[in-house]
């Protein structure tokens, strides 16, 4: 097993850090003559966070890319690439990243939270609310999550025109009264 940090966005700059276990996947590969330290996947990966906290996201991003081409199985280099292509608000790069580290590692709500993220933060709120909602199911307590969700719902509403209805409240939809 190895011991892998996976930063939320804004996570870092406030200190808050999940720690995930991820199983290696496929025995780590040295290039012929490299210095193991050098290729260390663990070494490598704590210098994409640093760089990463350190705000340095092309240091950082190939730091993470390094990880992967010794070990593609290793969830936190994948969801750091895609905390990475959030902070430059490129979102379809951070969603492939994001979902590769779902697949990986289903479990973590931090994953599920930043793909919930990268819909909200391009006004997708109907895409935002599935992994909000798996995210309070698992973790009732998860008031960001929480948070998020109501904010989904609300903005949802309003976008598809049904503001000051009832939900479930029956009869025609849309349109004013008559």
């Amino acid at each position: 097993m190895v011991l892998l940090l996976l930063f939320l966005p804004g996570g870092v700059a406030s200190g808050v850090t999940n720690t995930i276990s991820v199983q290696r996947t496929a025995p780590a590969k040295r290039a012929a003559g490299a210095p193991q330290a050098a290729r260390d996947p663990q070494k490598l990966f704590e210098a994409g966070e640093a760089a990463l906290r350190a705000g340095k996201l092309d240091e950082a991003e190939s730091e993470f890319r390094q990880v992967l081409v010794i070990n593609h199985g290793v969830a936190g280099a994948y969801a750091n690439l895609g905390v990475i292509h959030m902070r430059r608000k490129q979102w379809l790069q951070a969603l492939e990243m994001l979902h590769k580290a779902e697949k990986l590692a289903p479990d973590i709500a931090g994953i599920r939270l930043n793909i919930g993220l990268t819909y909200f933060r391009q006004n997708d709120f109907a895409r935002a609310i599935r992994p909000f909602e798996s995210i309070v199911e698992q973790s009732p307590d998860s008031y960001q999550a929480r948070y998020l969700l109501g904010l989904c719902y609300f903005f949802n509403d309003r976008s598809c025109g049904r503001q000051g209805q009832k939900h479930g409240a029956g009869g025609e939809s849309g349109g004013a009264p008559g």
